[in-house]
């Protein structure tokens, strides 16, 4: 941030907003790292979007550990798609992964809303 600050940028875009791989130990788990980086650039002038929804799930609110084999998408043959190597082909009509959203949305925003 400071050699974009140098540039004369005054905007970063964060991504993902949570950080599942950061310590647990920390208070605000998942979401310190996020805290630390909005507090830094406060501190030196610049504006930070906190993009919650990017290109893999498992990086916003379905990660590894909370993955079900149902929360894959469905092909035309009724199985369950599990071609990625990554969980970002989740079943968003699926109301367990409907509720992840909204509640890792909710707490991001909760973590986030004082910046």
């Amino acid at each position: 941030m400071d050699d974009m600050k140098r540039c004369g940028m005054n905007i970063a875009v964060i991504w993902p907003a949570v950080f599942w791989w950061e310590n647990k130990a920390h208070a605000h788990y998942p979401f310190q790292t996020g805290i630390e980086i909005l507090q830094y650039a406060e501190q030196i002038g610049m504006q930070v979007i906190m993009e919650l929804a990017g290109q893999i799930t498992a990086l916003e609110y379905a990660p590894d550990y909370l993955m079900k084999e149902d929360y894959y998408t469905v092909k035309l043959d009724g199985t369950y798609d599990k071609t990625k190597l990554v969980f970002d082909a989740l079943n968003y009509n699926h109301p367990e992964v409907k509720q992840l959203i909204k509640k890792n949305f909710s707490e991001a925003a909760q973590a986030y809303k004082g910046f």
